[in-house]
């Protein structure tokens, strides 16, 4: 039900939502129909963000690649994930210090 919902939105209206949320995407070029951004165009987008005018292609490339060998979770071997659902839960260890942190947060507000 949601991806025929999601289907029926008309692209020009996604277009033209965008289109408010970030102006600057405008002068993206749309011929590239590979789905994909070279880094000289991402480079032309993050000159139009402020705090990002400075930026090189450089370092646009070092910033995709830094996590290129980072799995982006961790990796257990049998043993360590049988340990980890053995262990008793830790919400439980750490509800005490939570509950320290909010209350800091809440004397800080005030």
């Amino acid at each position: 039900m949601i991806n025929e919902a999601w289907e029926s939105v008309p692209e020009h209206t996604l277009k033209r939502s965008w289109r408010k949320l970030a102006p600057y995407l405008e002068t993206v070029d749309q011929s590239n129909d590979s789905g994909s951004v070279t880094v000289t165009e991402l480079n032309v987008l993050l000159k139009q963000i402020p705090g990002c005018r400075s930026c090189e292609e450089d370092d646009v490339s070092s910033w995709l690649e830094c996590d290129a060998d980072d799995a982006g979770f961790q990796l257990l071997n049998d043993d360590e994930i049988i340990a980890q659902v053995r262990k008793p839960n830790s919400d439980d260890d750490n509800s005490e210090s939570d509950k320290d942190e909010l209350i800091r947060i809440s004397k800080i507000s005030n």
